[in-house]
């Protein structure tokens, strides 16, 4: 009404941009105020703003779910301890009957009954996650077990999860998805039972420790439509049992064998994955230029590699995957130690067009020599890790990533040679950016008044930042409080006086108003 009302020009913003700022001055003004239910897309978004805020209470969850009767999606996701037992209840009362897809991921706060009771009235169920969420044992999966049209099941990080609560979602429901990642009792009693899971496209079972080569034969001969497979950290995994796992599944789209030992017979069976679009090698043993290769000559649709940690890959390696993979969108080889500037040498016009993400930390042989190469890439790239590349951040190299690539959303320049000046460009000629890690820099209090041109910033990171004082935190919540949710200045100078923040006297801005400032809390109390 007061927009409607006003003469002068309004900018529009969108619907999360106006939930997140409901969210952080508080839903209770409007719930007081509202005339009516507001319709489902706005209690979602209302929910989700509630959620990253950390504003949640259980009112609000009530007032929230009495508007999303007949919902069929609901994620919870990252609540914490906002979710109780009474929030599941309501849920339970108000909006149960047709849900199809629950994410409770990472809420811990609420007991093994509540959740019993909640998959009770949940008929329609087909995807259920509950990655890392207190409470969930085996009697959950039970309940979870009685649906069954349950196709997809995330138990991420649910430690207590045994082989037989596998074992039962492999006999009642038609799996199609199953994540077991981090659930350390979960061995290869449990795969096998999953051999008879035929619609099985999904599953992991990183960081498994007892999941070994004995059942591998078996799963993947009987489970003919796995396309992506996570064995991260298997270590009892050998190299033998993933070129039976690779021969017999040509069709895998994603791959994970991080940690695992590769061999060359298994580096040539890469050759069979014509259609992989993601593969993590990350800190695999045995991966080299050969490696890359094979992978760069066969596998013409990857889209993602991981290859952090490969001390034994050079430029040669990467070379070959920037020529030969166009659609490729992410590469991380941090700590890629042999990588220099001629990794990225390619005729112009060849630099994969999509690479909207590079992690390059700890290549210590690059210099901003490589910027020029990846010129082409200009308005697309969106990430950039740079930490402890300090031949490539320096001064002026950090002004020449800014002018090259304007609409960076995440740099991390830690251990880097910024200044007053190269911050001062890379604030004015990157207005988009979204995550700024600037740990361990010289920059002082004055030097980021310049974050007053990065109004869309939601993390700033100044960790280990010694020349910074207490009066680094008025700078910045003066000029970038509309989004910040994440503002870490842990181990800067500890000498400063709390007087320094006296132009800041008032609470914390709306969207930080829940969240704690760490290492500062207790100096902030007294203001």
């Amino acid at each position: 009404e007061g927009t409607l009302q006003s003469k002068a020009p309004v900018p529009m913003r969108s619907l999360r941009e106006l939930c997140v700022e409901a969210a952080a001055l508080g839903v209770e003004h409007v719930r007081a105020s509202a005339k009516g239910k507001p319709p489902q897309g706005v209690a979602q978004e209302l929910l989700a703003a509630c959620i990253t805020s950390k504003s949640l209470s259980e009112e609000t969850a009530e007032w929230l779910f009495t508007c999303l009767c007949g919902v069929r999606s609901l994620s919870l996701a990252n609540s914490l301890t906002m979710v109780t037992d009474r929030t599941l209840d309501a849920i339970l009362q108000l909006c149960s009957a047709q849900l199809v897809e629950l994410d409770l991921s990472w809420c811990l706060s609420f007991s093994e009954q509540a959740l019993i009771r909640l998959l009770g009235g949940t008929p329609n169920l087909r995807r259920l996650a509950v990655v890392k969420t207190g409470g969930v044992t085996d009697a959950v999966v039970h309940a979870a077990a009685q649906h069954r049209g349950l196709a997809s099941v995330d138990l991420s990080r649910c430690t207590t999860i045994t082989n037989a609560a596998v074992e039962e979602l492999a006999t009642t429901c038609p799996l199609e998805e199953l994540n077991l990642f981090a659930c350390y009792r979960v061995n290869d009693v449990a795969l096998r039972s999953l051999a008879q899971c035929r619609r099985l496209a999904s599953l992991s079972v990183g960081r498994c420790p007892d999941v070994s080569d004995e059942c591998l034969h078996e799963l993947v001969s009987s489970c003919s439509n796995l396309v992506q497979l996570n064995f991260a950290r298997c270590r009892r995994v050998t190299a033998s049992a993933l070129g039976h796992v690779v021969t017999a599944l040509p069709g895998l789209q994603f791959l994970d064998l991080s940690y695992l030992t590769i061999d060359a017979t298994l580096i040539q069976k890469f050759a069979l994955l014509t259609e992989l679009r993601v593969l993590y090698l990350s800190s695999a043993r045995g991966v080299t230029d050969a490696a890359l290769l094979c992978i760069a000559s066969h596998c013409p649709k990857l889209e993602r590699l991981y290859l952090s940690g490969q001390r034994a890959v050079t430029d040669l390696g990467v070379n070959s995957i920037i020529n030969n993979c166009k659609y490729l969108n992410c590469l991380n080889i941090s700590v890629c130690a042999e990588v220099s500037d001629h990794a990225f040498d390619a005729p112009r016009g060849t630099v994969p067009p999509g690479l909207n993400t590079l992690n390059l930390s700890h290549c210590r042989k690059l210099t901003h020599g490589c910027v020029y190469s990846l010129g082409s890439l200009g308005h697309v790239l969106r990430k950039l890790e740079l930490s402890e590349c300090t031949r490539m951040t320096t001064p002026d190299g950090i002004e020449l990533i800014a002018n090259t690539f304007p609409e960076l959303q995440l740099i991390d320049l830690t251990s880097s040679s910024v200044d007053a000046n190269s911050f001062a460009v890379l604030a004015r000629r990157c207005p988009h950016m979204r995550w700024l890690i600037l740990s361990s820099t010289s920059l002082c209090d004055t030097d980021l008044a310049e974050l007053a041109h990065m109004q869309s910033l939601e993390l700033l990171n100044l960790t280990s930042c010694h020349h910074l004082t207490l009066g680094v935190i008025p700078v910045v919540l003066r000029c970038c409080s509309r989004r910040l949710t994440r503002f870490d200045i842990a181990m800067c100078n500890e000498d400063a006086d709390c007087e320094t923040m006296a132009p800041w006297r008032g609470p914390p801005p709306p969207v930080l108003q829940h969240r704690v400032l760490e290492s500062f809390i207790v100096r902030m109390t007294p203001l």
